[in-house]
């Protein structure tokens, strides 16, 4: 297998939801409920990605969102960690 194309993506982007649900997991109850609900909007457009036939289009248009949701609760972890060791 080739390190490019799509099933190449879509294993990476898996890896990195997996990664963040981790990390969502070892929060406090308070903060985890937004994050794993956005994690489960991700986990179902991968899965939708993984499971189904789809145009080039449609396929992109799903991965776009994809990648801009991991975005999303990265972002969202990362300034907990600053605000942390904020002087």
């Amino acid at each position: 297998m080739f390190p490019f194309g799509f099933d190449w993506k879509l294993k990476n982007l898996r890896k990195k939801w997996c990664k963040l649900r981790l990390k969502v997991l070892k929060m406090e109850k308070e903060e985890r409920k937004t994050l794993f609900d956005m994690l489960d909007d991700v986990e179902q457009e991968l899965r939708t990605l993984e499971e189904e036939e789809l145009t080039r289009a449609d396929r992109a248009r799903i991965l776009e969102r994809v990648e801009t949701g991991l975005k999303e609760i990265e972002e969202t972890l990362k300034p907990r960690k600053e605000k942390e060791f904020n002087f």
